[in-house]
């Protein structure tokens, strides 16, 4: 059987995140795969920014310093 290539590949996530004029790091050196049929969740405590991480999957969150591939398709929405 040939092996499948991963459904979803994150490389070193950051995600930027705004409090008025502050910047902070939200997210920081988050990197996982998903191979196809795998089921994957995110966990922690409240305001730990697991919909950030999602978000960014989607791609509805900006990020930076990093990639996303979905399907072997890099998505390219980082931020500045």
């Amino acid at each position: 059987m040939a092996k499948l290539e991963p459904l979803i590949i994150a490389k070193s996530v950051q995600i930027i995140s705004k409090e008025g004029r502050h910047r902070f790091p939200a997210v920081e050196d988050v990197s996982f795969a998903v191979n196809p049929k795998e089921k994957f969740v995110t966990i922690g405590p409240s305001d730990c920014e697991k919909s950030s991480l999602l978000k960014a999957i989607a791609p509805f969150q900006p990020i930076k310093c990093m990639s996303i591939a979905i399907y072997s398709i890099v998505l390219d929405h980082n931020q500045s």
